[in-house]
């Protein structure tokens, strides 16, 4: 597992990492999918595309994070097996996230957890390995 639910008063809170970017955000949708299903999907009956763009990768994380939380509750999708790459680009001054997560169509009763939004506490910390503690209202 290379996520770990921490202490937290009211909230879920969680820590990723990962050796590469690519690495951290797929362990953070594991966590995600752990946070509001308490398990792990293990098939899926499509791949959803994700494409998005942010200045810095602490809000990058956010704005995943988001996508990941509509999709539970807006679109009412499981989702799990990620398949992410991130990349800055040096031009445009801004990081990219391009990729797919595994879904499956579910409803709210496969639901352990309704998380809310995702806090704008998250704590990044960058080699030698990536990363990423984050806290999620529920």
């Amino acid at each position: 597992m290379t996520f770990k639910k921490l202490e937290h008063i009211t909230d879920l809170r969680y820590s990723t990492e990962g050796k590469t970017l690519d690495e951290l955000f797929e362990n953070i949708t594991e966590a995600l999918s752990d946070a509001i299903y308490e398990s792990q999907l293990d098939k899926f009956d499509e791949r959803h595309a994700i494409n998005l763009n942010a200045k810095t990768l602490d809000m990058l994380i956010h704005d995943y994070i988001e996508e990941l939380i509509y999709i539970a509750n807006y679109e009412y999708k499981l989702f799990a097996n990620s398949t992410l790459h991130i990349f800055f680009d040096k031009e445009n001054e801004q990081y990219f996230l391009k990729g797919f997560i595994g879904i499956k169509n579910s409803n709210k009763k496969d639901y352990s957890t309704e998380v809310k939004a995702c806090s704008f506490s998250i704590k990044l910390k960058e080699k030698p390995t990536y990363e990423a503690e984050f806290i999620l209202d529920i």
